[in-house]
């Protein structure tokens, strides 16, 4: 049975990659809206660049961009070579959680994804809310 707490939580998760020595860079840029449980609109923008990067460290480096509502934030990521780490921020209603693996000889990679914080199950598997 699918978990309908789990998929209204998670907005979006994705990926993207770029193969070593290539110096190509990957960007998306997202728009996502949801309702909250007290009946708002909540609208987000988010936009991110990766790419592998050799100053002043090799590794995998992650520029993001998250408009909340009308506020936006920027955020700078960076993994070195040999390096799996995961960064997580909590705006407003939402959890953005970036992971840069950046330990592949031949490709680095980079998870996003963005989940409400207002909705969340527990053990017993009765819905709660923050609110």
């Amino acid at each position: 049975m699918p978990n309908r707490t789990y998929d209204i939580k998670q907005l979006i998760r994705k990926s993207l990659k770029v193969n070593l020595g290539s110096e190509e860079q990957k960007a998306i840029d997202t728009p996502i809206e949801f309702t909250d449980r007290e009946g708002n609109k909540i609208k987000i923008d988010l936009s991110i660049q990766f790419r592998e990067t050799d100053s002043p460290r090799h590794g995998g480096s992650a520029e993001v961009t998250l408009r909340y509502q009308d506020k936006e934030y920027s955020f700078s990521y960076f993994a070195p070579h040999g390096k799996d780490l995961d960064f997580s921020r909590e705006i407003g209603k939402i959890r953005l959680d970036i992971g840069l693996e950046c330990y592949s000889s031949y490709k680095y990679e980079l998870d996003y994804s963005v989940w409400r914080t207002d909705v969340w199950q527990d053990a017993s598997g009765i819905e709660i809310s923050t609110v």
